[in-house]
């Protein structure tokens, strides 16, 4: 399946890595922690990263403000083919098993 996820163009960070983050992680009815938004952290593979089954999805958890911010500070929206085995999914996010993961297209801008 293919799966959408917005990570620094050099490292390959995520957003909520950096310290301090460049966009605050703030847990609401828009950005669920996995607990809320219906995955079982139990059943997360080994090295996941979180993603998005659609550009709509990261459109909708990333707000313009935040995909501007991010934008200005490297990030990209990279898309990834990854066996569905390998992912669990949520209701507004998923994560994934980055060494199972082959990337699709190498960057795409998260103002897309």
């Amino acid at each position: 399946m293919k799966v959408w996820r917005v990570e620094t163009k050099k490292d390959r960070f995520g957003p909520y890595v950096e310290n301090p983050p460049v966009i605050k992680s703030t847990y609401s009815d828009r950005t669920p922690t996995p607990h809320f938004d219906g995955m079982d952290s139990a059943t997360f593979p080994i090295n996941y990263r979180y993603g998005f089954v659609s550009v709509r999805k990261m459109k909708e958890w990333f707000t313009e403000k935040d995909r501007k911010i991010l934008a200005k500070n490297g990030y990209v929206c990279r898309i990834y083919s990854v066996p569905k085995k390998h992912v669990v999914k949520g209701k507004k996010q998923l994560v994934f098993a980055i060494y199972e993961a082959k990337l699709v297209r190498k960057s795409r801008t998260i103002r897309a």
